[in-house]
């Protein structure tokens, strides 16, 4: 509310800031401050701004950093939107974010969390009524070359704004707009530094986090919370109080383990555990401070240490509890590896965050553990403890975002027919006029993909190129596809893309077989590229993801691309799916996901006889060139399973391959089935053969993949024969030869 002794007429943002933060801290929630006009209006309200809490800070008014997200070419306190990444795991009381510079939504997403009850966002935005017109250089980073967004992400922003009454708008004419006054909330938010826990959810946590330690044969225990429930708190309390315990004589000092995608994110982590130890005037620390983390913090009975998730695999260091704080942003091969080798363990994990990975990580990861660890524990955090319930900035964000997308609660019958689903193509003007279709449909796209974010509603609603293809059952959303066209590259362009100079924004396929690939002519040509498909997890393997693509594959035909594609990180489940819908193997990424973990692969099915020219074509260099890396022993590629190798090879068939095998090769194989030649002496001609058996379709239904497996390993991959007869259970390197020479026979001699 505003003062009273402060006129309408005189009121500046300075004064709106005070007065929204005085109310937030009265009913503990944050203020959301919306600041409209025109960018010259604005920036001078902005450097106001700036300049009184830069005097704040200095003067050490405020015990919080304030964070400016704005141009950092023109002042030295601000950083990009888009390096927001930095300050994670910190708290500050005012964050003034400049959207006159592009509207990320990752960002947005991000600044809210990183600010607690009292504090402000401060929003600078165009003018309202002309917002959604405003040409956003955000849109450099997704709107394909040469053509215009559709703008319908910012309509539906300013929409949300005009629905709720719970934020502050300040523009040229003064104070629009203030929330109503809120009576105090009765219970408050309890602070971790007065009491130990926040409350009996917390508390319960801390409990179990404790016991692990002390449990023989552990079971791993997944903690999932929104932000702001002191998820990150209770996982601190849990070491400073193990660590403040009086060591005990028989026993060893306790030694725990934190990690995280970044070293920056167990900042909460490591500042509760010291406030814990802070009573023990014997203990050591490194990273005591707000908003820093060390290598190490000491207790009276142990210490915890902090190491990031490749040196803990690769050091394989003893510990009594390893904490994996937002597990959700760990690539899920890593996060196996490190489960399995510390079962005793804590993943902890954001649900609804602006990583959007959360729930997705929820629903795929709790198959892993259910296999492996049957009897894990799955802890919650409801309560928010860092904000009240009903906070603006949360309602917002969660509607703005789409954070809150919750799937439909729907499940197929009895005598459900496929013939029953609805398949509609929609226009990205349907979703914004059907919210709760919207919010089915993004929330299935969180659930199937980890690295769904926020920026990817802003591109589903103002990419002109995409397309979108929803299945409905009873009006309820259970799977959707949404591809983009990609269309030839301009003639002018092609060499320089081949030549590496030129990156255009899009047109992943065109750009990727041209330049990885090496053919110009990949450029030439039109392609729709399934970018994401996604199905209810209640509607899954009973071919609704199939009938997206049947019908995806009809559309395009009839929309005259040459090529259905798709780009997508290589497992063998998704491989699998890909495969039954008809696409080609025609690339395999070089190098690992960052993210991810696995390989990117792309795969294609032609749609007219120049198209599939090509394909085969492609497919036949991809081939000998994927043999190439893989028996240059490419460190990487041994992470990847045969699982992927054995049906991706035997995809990619050409009877050309068969030219690449010389005589003597035949006659060097032949050598070894009748005993006369050694199986060291033979892998290299094995080695040249093994591409055209597997893309050979009668020759690879000659052997079981357990011995295509040996063959891999001994031929490409350059494993030993004691390495492959010992991963796969022959009797002995003698029994390895045997065997081969024997079913070997049937492929030379069929």
């Amino acid at each position: 509310m505003v003062d009273r002794d402060i006129s309408t007429a005189d009121i500046t943002l300075i004064d709106v800031l005070n007065s929204a933060c005085k109310q937030a801290s009265e009913t503990k929630h944050r203020a959301l401050v919306v600041v409209s006009g025109s960018h010259e209006w604005a920036g001078q309200q902005q450097q106001n701004l700036i300049s009184y809490l830069s005097t704040r800070q200095q003067t050490k008014t405020s015990s919080y950093p304030f964070l400016w997200l704005a141009d950092a070419g023109l002042d030295s306190r601000a950083i990009k939107p888009r390096q927001i990444n930095q300050w994670l795991g910190r708290e500050v009381q005012f964050v003034v974010m400049d959207s006159f510079v592009g509207f990320h939504p990752d960002s947005f997403g991000a600044a809210t969390g990183l600010i607690p009850a009292g504090g402000a966002l401060v929003w600078i935005i165009p003018a309202l009524a002309s917002w959604p017109a405003y040409e956003d250089p955000e849109y450099l980073h997704f709107i394909p070359q040469g053509q215009d967004p559709r703008r319908l992400f910012l309509q539906r922003l300013r929409d949300c704004l005009h629905g709720v009454s719970n934020h502050w708008l300040f523009t040229a004419k003064g104070l629009i707009h203030q929330p109503s006054v809120l009576s105090g909330n009765e219970s408050g938010l309890r602070s971790f530094y007065s009491q130990t826990y926040a409350n009996a959810e917390q508390q319960c946590v801390v409990q179990e986090v404790i016991g692990l330690v002390n449990k023989h044969k552990a079971q791993p225990i997944v903690l999932t919370a929104d932000r702001g429930r002191g998820k990150s708190a209770a996982l601190g309390l849990a070491v400073g109080l193990l660590l403040e315990q009086s060591p005990a004589t028989n026993k060893d000092p306790l030694s725990l383990l934190a990690t995280a995608p970044r070293k920056q994110a167990l900042a909460k982590l490591w500042q509760h555990a010291s406030e814990v130890l802070q009573n023990d005037q014997q203990h050591q620390s490194e990273g005591v401070d707000l908003g820093t983390v060390g290598q190490r913090l000491m207790g009276p009975s142990g210490q915890l240490g902090f190491s990031s998730p490749q040196d803990i695999l690769q050091e394989r260091p003893e510990v009594d509890l390893l904490l994996i704080d937002e597990a959700a942003m760990i690539p899920v091969p890593i996060l196996t590896k490190l489960v399995m080798a510390y079962p005793k363990c804590v993943l902890a994990s954001t649900v609804h965050g602006y990583e959007g990975t959360g729930r997705g990580f929820a629903v795929r990861f709790q198959r892993f553990l259910q296999q492996h660890f049957p009897r894990f524990q799955q802890l919650t955090l409801e309560e928010p403890v860092r904000w009240a319930v009903g906070d603006p900035l949360e309602a917002f964000s969660y509607q703005a975002l789409l954070l809150g997308a919750n799937p439909a609660e729907v499940k197929p019958t009895k005598h459900f027919q496929l013939e029953q689903l609805t398949l509609t193509w929609l226009d990205a003007k349907d979703l914004i006029a059907n919210e709760h279709r919207l919010n089915q449909l993004f929330a299935l796209l969180v659930l199937a993909h980890y690295q769904t974010k926020p920026s990817d509603l802003r591109q589903l609603l103002d990419d002109p190129s995409g397309r979108l293809l929803v299945a409905e059952w009873q009006g309820q959303v259970v799977g959707t596809l949404w591809a983009v066209a990609e269309p030839p590259l301009p003639e002018a362009l092609r060499e320089p893309v081949w030549l590496g100079q030129r990156r255009l924004k899009g047109q992943l396929l065109p750009q990727t077989l041209t330049y990885h690939g090496g053919d110009k002519l990949a450029g030439c040509f039109a392609y729709l590229r399934v970018m994401r498909i996604a199905v209810h997890p209640d509607w899954q393997r009973i071919g609704v993801g199939q009938q997206l693509v049947k019908k995806t594959y009809l559309y395009a035909q009839q929309a005259q691309f040459d090529f259905l594609g798709t780009s997508f990180g290589l497992t063998g489940d998704v491989l699998a799916f890909w495969l039954r819908c008809g696409l080609s193997p025609v690339r395999w990424g070089l190098s690992s996901d960052a993210a991810s973990g696995v390989f990117s692969a792309v795969m294609l099915r032609p749609l007219n006889d120049q198209a599939k020219s090509s394909c085969l074509s492609w497919q036949q260099e991809h081939v000998l060139s994927l043999r190439y890396w893989l028996t240059a022993q490419h460190v990487a590629f041994h992470t990847v399973g045969c699982e992927v190798i054995l049906p991706w090879v035997s995809a990619c068939w050409t009877q050309g391959l068969s030219n690449h095998i010389t005589t003597r090769d035949w006659q060097l194989i032949a050598g070894f089935i009748q005993g006369q030649r050694g199986l060291q002496l033979t892998l290299p001609a094995i080695a040249n053969a093994l591409a055209y058996w597997l893309a050979n379709t009668q020759s690879y239904q000659q052997l079981t993949p357990h011995y295509w497996e040996a063959l891999i390993r001994l031929a490409w991959l350059q494993e030993t024969e004691r390495q492959v007869a010992c991963k796969l259970k022959f009797n002995g390197q003698k029994s390895l030869c045997a065997e081969l020479r024997q079913v070997m026979q049937n492929l030379v001699f069929q």
